[in-house]
């Protein structure tokens, strides 16, 4: 039984202190909260206790897909063409050229 699981069943029980057990566990009370939370509300299911992905839902700085589409067509239709005749013909700014080679496999 994991660290998160055995806090949990304990908290659970009638005569639970959560703070208390949350100095006794040695996390937040922010932390032992959030946990007893996901576990009631996914039906008392042990997979909630896992770490949640921290990664952002979106990338406001990404490229809109219509300019990296473009970016990466003029690749295909001329190799030859480096970043500066990429940039040119796309309209777009150095970085966002290179972030498109990038992410599409395209050296520069």
């Amino acid at each position: 039984m994991s660290l998160r699981q055995e806090f949990v069943m304990l908290a659970l029980a009638e005569s639970a202190n959560v703070r208390e057990l949350c100095r006794r566990f040695g996390i937040s009370p922010k932390t032992g909260y959030k946990w007893l939370a996901r576990f009631r509300s996914s039906g008392c299911d042990r997979a909630s206790l896992v770490d949640h992905s921290r990664r952002p839902l979106s990338s406001p700085r990404l490229s809109p897909a219509h300019v990296q589409d473009a970016v990466v067509q003029l690749r295909q239709q001329h190799p030859t063409w480096g970043r500066t005749q990429a940039l040119a013909r796309a309209a777009g700014c150095p970085p966002t050229v290179r972030c498109a080679q990038r992410r599409h496999a395209h050296p520069a």
